[in-house]
């Protein structure tokens, strides 16, 4: 009778009475994932501002072209009440995109209120305001376990910024979507006048 075979273990030995252990991640590796998905969001922000500074700037242009001198009849008392309103509507439209220009572009121009950075590598003004020969030997000279701080807080600086953006980016496109009412409305008052 042939006797079944054993399950073996999963560990690795590498010596007699050895077990190799799963490598730990260092912080500096993760702060430098962290860091990359952190900048990857901040270029999805910007993005974001982008497309709604082209769709705020192309529903502006196809309203300023298309219906010219729409918002004066609001003051023409001969005017009908559609074309009062589409007016109205004009108006409205015209002031959520320009609010929605705004947040998009202080999307991209964020706010930064960050802890002084004046010895982190990691932060630009910090590397600018230094001499080069100064600051090579600074970065020769960082322990390891400075450097992964430095390297967790401008992590944390730039998530800070990316919450910013994203904030803004949210009103913006709310805004946008406050706009595109107003425009169908004024296009299907235009639509029903005469």
């Amino acid at each position: 009778m042939k006797s079944k075979p054993q399950l073996e273990s999963i560990t690795v030995k590498t010596q007699p009475n050895e077990t190799k252990q799963p490598k730990k991640r260092s912080d500096v590796e993760l702060g430098l994932t962290l860091l990359a998905h952190i900048e990857g969001q901040l270029n999805r922000a910007d993005s974001k501002a982008q497309f709604t500074l082209t769709a705020n700037t192309l529903l502006i242009a196809s309203a300023t072209l298309l219906n010219d001198g729409i918002a004066a009849t609001i003051l023409d008392s001969s005017a009908s009440i559609l074309s009062r309103t589409a007016g109205i509507s004009a108006i409205l439209m015209f002031m959520t995109l320009l609010l929605s220009t705004v947040y998009s572009l202080l999307a991209v121009m964020p706010k930064l209120t960050l802890p002084a950075k004046d010895r982190n590598v990691f932060f630009f003004g910090a590397i600018v305001r230094t001499d080069e020969k100064t600051f090579i030997e600074r970065i020769k000279k960082t322990e390891a376990k400075e450097f992964d701080d430095m390297v967790l807080s401008e992590t944390y600086a730039l998530a800070g910024i990316a919450q910013q953006k994203f904030l803004r980016i949210k009103y913006s496109h709310h805004l946008l979507l406050v706009a595109i009412a107003f425009w169908s409305v004024m296009q299907l008052l235009i639509m029903f006048q005469k």
